[in-house]
Order: C-alpha cells, then sequence, then structure tokens
C-alpha cells in the first residue's frame, strides 16, 4: 500500500478500515490530493469549506490573523490529522482560521457529499466522524473551563493537573512545547514562563524544560480557591 494511503488509513476518519474496505472506498468515492509548498495558503479565513482534509506529509498551522496583522498559532496539523470537519456540516460553512504550509504539504480532500452519499455503503466511517466531533465538543469544553479560571496561575494548575491525571505521576512530560503551552492557555508565552518561574520559587513545582515535578499537590490544588 502506498505510503498516503498507510496515512489516510491510520487516521481517526477511517480508524477500523481494513485495507481492502479503504481500497475499495477510495475507488468509489470523489477525492483528491493536492501539494503545497512551505509558506503557501492552503485556506484563507472565511473561504468556504467544502471538503475535509488529512494532512498526508508535512505540517500545516491554523493561524488567526488580526487586522493589525498579529496572529496566533491555534493548532499544528501533523500527519494524518484532519481540518474542515467541525464546520463542513455547519450553516456556516467557512474555515475560521487560515491554514498555511508550514513545510512541503501533501493533503487529501474529501468532499463532504461523498460522506453522506457512502455512508450506507460505509457505515463505519460515518461512526468514526461522529465520534471525532464528540471529542473535539469534550476538547472544547475543557478549553472553556480553562479559560474561565480568573488568573492565569489556576490555569496553569489546571494545566499541569491534567497531564498528571493522564500520567499518574508527580513527574511528567508535558504534551506540548511551551509555545503551544501558552497558546493553549491563551497567554503570551514570557508571560507564562515568569508565572513558572514564580511557581518554582514558592516550592510549588519545579521543572527542567519539558520535564515537571509538583512539589506541593495541596497547595497547588489551593490556588483554585485564592
Amino acid at each position: 500500500m502506498e505510503k498516503w494511503k498507510q496515512v489516510i488509513l491510520a487516521s481517526k476518519l477511517f480508524q477500523n478500515f481494513s485495507e481492502d474496505e479503504l481500497e475499495g472506498f477510495l475507488a468509489v468515492a470523489s477525492t483528491s490530493r493536492e501539494a503545497y509548498k512551505k509558506g503557501q495558503v492552503v485556506a484563507n479565513e472565511e473561504m468556504p469549506c467544502s471538503h475535509i482534509g488529512i494532512v498526508v506529509s508535512g505540517m500545516i498551522d491554523a493561524q488567526k490573523t488580526y487586522p493589525s496583522g498579529k496572529y496566533i498559532t491555534i493548532k499544528h496539523l501533523g500527519e494524518g490529522e484532519m481540518f474542515g470537519e467541525v464546520v463542513v456540516f455547519s450553516n456556516r460553512k467557512t474555515y475560521p482560521a487560515t491554514l498555511i504550509a508550514q513545510t512541503a504539504t501533501q493533503v487529501f480532500f474529501l468532499q463532504k457529499e461523498e460522506i453522506m452519499r457512502l455512508q450506507q455503503d460505509y457505515p463505519l466511517l460515518m461512526l468514526n466522524f461522529v465520534q471525532i466531533l464528540s471529542q473535539k465538543i469534550l476538547t472544547l469544553n475543557k478549553r472553556v473551563k480553562s479559560l474561565s479560571y480568573h488568573t492565569l496561575r489556576q490555569r496553569i494548575v489546571d494545566f499541569l493537573l491534567e497531564v498528571y491525571q493522564k500520567n499518574g505521576t508527580l513527574m511528567f512530560q508535558l504534551p506540548v512545547s511551551r509555545r503551544q503551552m501558552a497558546e493553549l492557555l491563551g497567554t503570551p508565552r514570557p508571560s507564562l514562563s515568569r508565572e513558572l518561574a514564580k511557581m518554582r520559587e514558592e516550592g510549588l513545582i519545579d521543572f527542567e524544560k519539558n520535564s515537571f515535578k509538583i512539589l506541593d499537590m495541596e497547595k497547588l490544588e489551593a490556588i483554585f480557591f485564592e
């Protein structure tokens, strides 16, 4: 099986498909593959969205641009990750952010009509699609909860405790870079670094690059009630 098909098969949209099932789907579905150079725009914000895209190679950044020309990176999309799945069936049907290739990139596109047309022949595709949307909603709820906290320190603690709960140990590796962490918490990176340094000085946590250790769980949890 070709490399790009292997990536598609490993994606969430086609999880639990066999190779034969994927080949059968590709033989009857209207799909396409597009190549983009580094820095090339894949889709502009507010552009109509009629396809679901899966990155089969390279990297795409979803960026929100403001009138001043400044922008923030909302998400990094790597091999096997999707875009467009949230808005393609919505009433709005436009991209909420600009997608830019960060490296030479290839994208597999599937028209939304094909999901509806082939749902009876491939019910697993629709099941996977619904699960993907459900997970997006859960992730959004977590983001809203984090941003509802009054202080940056509370958002940091919420993030660290979530990673701690997934790992089950007081010492763990962050799953994202410091820049990505700042973006997730809705704060500039320097502000995040200053607050983390203060928390280390106060004996709440210790860290070296992306390795973190919780030193005082009781005081850390008490931050939510300040």
